[in-house]
Formats: structure tokens, sequence, C-alpha cells
């Protein structure tokens, strides 16, 4: 989990408690917390965040050196609904929850399980579909593992679910964005004027990139 800086103004930042069985770092301006990710959420204010962005395991079995991903669903699915009631209390009412989750051909619903699990907390107001592998001709343009498989299609795309608590939370459009020559390009491309949505999203500074320990292998 990490925090960037917040004002505070006895030394210009904010320092949040945290669980004694937790590490807290600096890098750059960040603020790097390492621990369980629900005790250091409870530990945060009410209504101090912005932005959270997470990628939680998503339950289907990859091998990792602490942690079984292969934990009953219901069990699984009421992990995940404790912490999205902890993210929607730090969240502020404005604030905007970025929860990424991959499936598999063979358990095709695990990511909708999951964001019906938030919709206990939150509205869905975007579902986005990161494409993780496009192909242009003969050429293909990023990464997936190949399937072979009589059945199933090559499985290239994974899930970001955009929450917020109102469902009406102004964000800036990127539009337009089209893939050639081993390039992505905007609006501006040949002659057209960049569209004016083409902007940075309007977020605040109090951000927390949230990623789960047991990621690591």
């Amino acid at each position: 989990m990490t925090l960037d800086t917040i004002y505070s103004e006895a030394d210009g930042r904010t320092h949040y408690a945290t669980p004694d069985d937790s590490h807290e770092w600096r890098v750059g301006q960040q603020t790097v917390v390492h621990g369980d990710c629900l005790q250091i959420l409870r530990a945060l204010p009410d209504a101090s965040i912005d932005v959270v962005v997470t990628s939680p395991p998503y339950n289907i079995g990859v091998a990792y050196r602490s942690y079984d991903d292969r934990r009953p669903r219901e069990t699984y699915l009421e992990w995940l609904a404790e912490v999205g009631v902890e993210i929607a209390r730090v969240l502020n009412d404005s604030g905007s929850l970025f929860l990424n989750v991959g499936s598999t051909c063979s358990d095709p619903w695990i990511a909708m399980d999951v964001a019906g699990t938030f919709r206990r907390s939150f509205t869905l107001q975007n579902n986005i579909t990161w494409v993780k592998s496009v192909s242009v001709g003969e050429n293909t343009f990023g990464h997936f593992k190949p399937i072979n498989s009589r059945r199933f299609l090559n499985h290239n795309h994974e899930s970001i679910f955009h929450f917020t608590k109102s469902g009406a939370v102004e964000v800036a459009q990127h539009s337009g964005l089209n893939v050639g020559n081993g390039t992505v390009n905007g609006p501006s491309r040949a002659g057209r004027r960049r569209s004016a949505m083409c902007q940075k999203p309007k977020f605040g500074l109090r951000f927390i990139s949230m990623d789960f320990p047991t990621h690591c292998r």
C-alpha cells in the first residue's frame, strides 16, 4: 500500500497511525506502508482518500509462495467485501476506486463475482476492459498466455472496474485512441485537433495504490 503526501500544518505532510506489525518508509514523494491491508485501512481517517487503485489476488490457483489462491469462493468474496467496506469509509464522496480483476476461461465469472461484492458499498460508474494484446495485420502488440484448447479463445483481457459512491463523479475522458505502426495515437492524429477532454484525470493527491502482499512469490 502506498500513500502519497498529504499536507499537514505540523511538518508539511501527514503521518498515519499504523499497526505495530506494519512498516512505513518513504520513496520519493510517496509513503510506503507494508502490512495487512485491512489493518492499515482501519487506521486511516474517514473520507481522507481521493483515489484507490488495487488488484487483489484473483483466486484462480496461482502458485504464490505464502498465500492460498484457491480459497472457497464465499470465503474469498467475504474477505474482499470487508476490504470494500473499509475503502468506502476512507474514500471521500467524490473519490474513485479502480479495481483490477482477471479471470480464466474455465472460471469466467470470478471478475464479475468480485465486482458484485463491491456493489454492496459502491456504484459501478465505468467498466473498463484492459486489452493486454492487440493484433494489427501480422503484428501483435502486448502479451498474453496462449491457450492450447479446442474450446476456448486466447484470454487477452482483464477488467478494471471504476467504482464511486454516487456514480456521478466527474472524470476527464480519453477518447479516440488508435493503434497503428506500433504506436498509440490520440485525437490529434492526422491533423485532427486534440479534444479538450483529453486531459489528465482531475483527481487529488491523496492516493492509495494498494498491492496485496500475497502477490509475492
